[in-house]
């Protein structure tokens, strides 16, 4: 079993037996979307990145299984059906190389689940994403702290450091998460 806890709650978490993975890290920052329009394209045209198509959720799933390290494809069913017109997939050489989905939270977006097998990749489907949006908003995302390449690009990308959360296990640790592919969590409550 895994978690998101929040700092002060994990002492709680601890005398129950869960371990600490990582730290789990959350940004944000506002969009111009005049700016995020034009790179669309090209993102588009380097990175393969188009609309994911819900016949697809199963080998996204696969995909996404490698790095998370379960089966997520009801949970990534459901969000692609709620969001299809925020949910895009990279290929390369005709194999998928990434994939992001985009949610409508309160007053603003959260970007994730968000998995990449590069950095580049990882861009160009943000791009692709944030020009789907439509008009100027807040978003927000978490990602695993080892993913270095990842926080490399938030900070590139402008995105704010605001807080984290502690990523906890509890039992024994059969599914290793791979969190340098990670580059945006489904939500502290969907990991």
């Amino acid at each position: 079993m895994r978690l998101e806890a929040v700092e002060r709650a994990v002492p709680l978490y601890r005398r129950l037996g869960f371990q600490e993975e990582f730290d789990s890290l959350r940004f944000k920052r506002k969009v111009d979307q005049i700016n995020a329009s034009k790179r669309t394209k090209e993102a588009e045209m380097l990175g393969g990145v188009r609309l994911m198509q819900k016949d697809e959720i199963e080998t996204v799933a696969s995909f996404d299984s490698r790095y998370f390290g379960a089966n997520r494809q009801r949970v990534l069913r459901s969000l692609c059906e709620d969001n299809p017109q925020l949910c895009f997939i990279a290929e390369k050489k005709g194999n998928t190389s990434g994939y992001i989905m985009a949610r409508k939270v309160r007053e603003a977006h959260w970007i994730g689940p968000w998995i990449s097998e590069d950095s580049e990749t990882a861009e160009g489907l943000f791009l692709v994403c944030v020009g789907a949006l439509g008009d100027e908003t807040e978003l927000r995302l978490g990602m695993p702290a080892p993913n270095n390449d990842g926080v490399t690009l938030m900070e590139k990308l402008d995105f704010e450091l605001t807080g984290k959360s502690v990523r906890m296990v509890l039992g024994e640790r059969q599914h290793a998460v791979h969190a340098s592919g990670v580059y945006g969590i489904g939500g502290p409550e969907k990991g």
